[in-house]
């Protein structure tokens, strides 16, 4: 009887897999991108003899992965990507000291932190065409920053909101994808809380 059940459930698996591949299409290749982003840290109010002022620039964002993309149908103009992608990320904070000792009443000392993190993501995005290759989509894309270089948590996870436009040219696929960040990523002993934004430029070539 189990041997039996067995089988009739391999065939309804193996029937079920044949139509999504009989009904569906999927393709694969290379995904890389690159840009630059924003932030807007909530710095922490310190009670210290020196007063100083900080400031966060956005370096850079690149990163390089793989896609698949689904079409669950020919009848169906909906179409999905998965994406996982490795990438570096960087800012840096500036902060002067005016009460530090100077012989120059104007020329304070000015401390530059660089902040680098390794990224590893694995998003989806639901995308609809527009007119000829134009689309549109929108997804989630799950985070993990390690911490490389600079203060704060080693280790944060962020769960961004993605949104893109994407132009399909055949032989490759030129997007621009703007992630809004929910994670206090860039936590430091200055900085009490901070939400990344990224707007980045991406090149598909499918194989």
């Amino acid at each position: 009887m189990r041997k039996s059940f067995c089988i009739v459930l391999f065939l309804l698996a193996f029937g079920f897999v044949m139509v999504i591949n009989a009904q569906s299409s999927v393709r694969s290749g290379l995904l890389v991108g690159g840009g630059i982003g924003d932030i807007s840290p909530d710095w922490r109010v310190l009670h210290e003899t020196n007063p100083r002022y900080s400031s966060l620039t956005y370096q850079y964002n690149a990163s390089i992965g793989y896609r698949f993309r689904y079409h669950p149908s020919l009848s169906s103009r909906l179409f999905f990507d998965l994406d996982a992608n490795v990438g570096l990320k960087q800012w840096n904070v500036k902060d002067v000291q005016f009460s530090a000792p100077s012989e120059n009443p104007y020329n304070y000392p000015i401390v530059q932190t660089p902040f680098r993190y390794l990224t590893i993501s694995v998003g989806g995005t639901v995308n609809h065409p527009v007119a000829g290759g134009l689309s549109i989509g929108a997804g989630i894309e799950p985070t993990y920053y390690r911490r490389l270089e600079g203060e704060g948590d080693k280790n944060t996870f962020d769960l961004p909101l993605v949104g893109k436009i994407a132009y399909d040219f055949g032989p490759v696929e030129l997007g621009l994808q703007y992630k809004y960040g929910f994670a206090p990523v860039a936590r430091s002993h200055y900085i009490n809380n901070s939400k990344v934004r990224d707007l980045q430029i991406s090149v598909f070539v499918p194989f």
